[in-house]
């Protein structure tokens, strides 16, 4: 949970709303290939953050190029890269229910987000 994110970037960082925190969470990409692979955002897919199982928050579109709504990077042979999407939530929820919901057509994939 973040005021600001990133931190230590100049360029560019995204601030929290009044009475608002940034919720960030963060992928593990890795190419298990032995050649460079480029990854890319799939048209299509959304997320969608909740507490609750009830109200769902969209995710803040960033200038973040890990912005997992529009990586395009390569990852070497055997390496890996770090993905986020960025969340502007209330201050007052219980991060350690925190669930995100991966969605592409009729295919829907709920993951625990854990810490």
């Amino acid at each position: 949970e973040y005021s600001r994110y990133p931190k230590n970037e100049g360029y560019f960082s995204l601030v929290a709303a009044d009475g608002m925190k940034l919720y960030v969470v963060e992928f593990s990409i890795r190419n298990k290939t032995s050649k460079n692979k480029k990854f890319s955002q799939e048209d299509g897919i959304s997320y969608n953050l909740t507490f609750d199982g009830e109200n769902y928050y969209k995710p803040s579109l960033t200038l973040l190029e890990n912005d997992m709504q529009s990586i395009d990077i390569a990852i070497g042979g055997g390496k890996s890269s770090k993905g986020v999407i960025v969340f502007n939530v209330p201050k007052g929820e219980d991060k350690n229910k925190a669930k995100l919901r991966v969605a592409k057509g009729n295919k829907i994939h709920t993951l625990h987000v854990t810490q």
